[in-house]
């Protein structure tokens, strides 16, 4: 194998291994907006509440080992997903 092909063959390994973790991180990324539809529908069912926690925030905080802000704010990115603002809003 010449010179030329082994830094073709490194610079298609190296592509590869960026393609991966490009796809990795568009999986974290759905598998992120998944969990806040279910924090959402868990927060609005109010499913907590024989837990003896005060609020789903608090909740998803303590046993998803979560910052209450995180939790909050995934709750919140799950109810505008459910209801995307100015979907419901009259047209000018």
């Amino acid at each position: 194998m010449g010179r030329r092909s082994r830094i073709v063959a490194l610079r298609r390994k190296r592509k590869q291994r960026l393609d991966g973790l490009l796809r990795m991180k568009a999986k974290i990324d759905l598998l992120e907006l998944e969990f806040c539809r279910n924090a959402a529908v868990f927060a609005d069912s109010r499913a907590y509440e024989g837990s003896g926690a005060a609020s789903a925030v608090k909740w998803i905080s303590e046993h998803c080992h979560m910052a209450e802000e995180d939790a909050a704010d995934s709750i919140v990115i799950g109810q505008q997903m459910a209801n995307p603002p100015g979907l419901n809003s009259p047209r000018p």
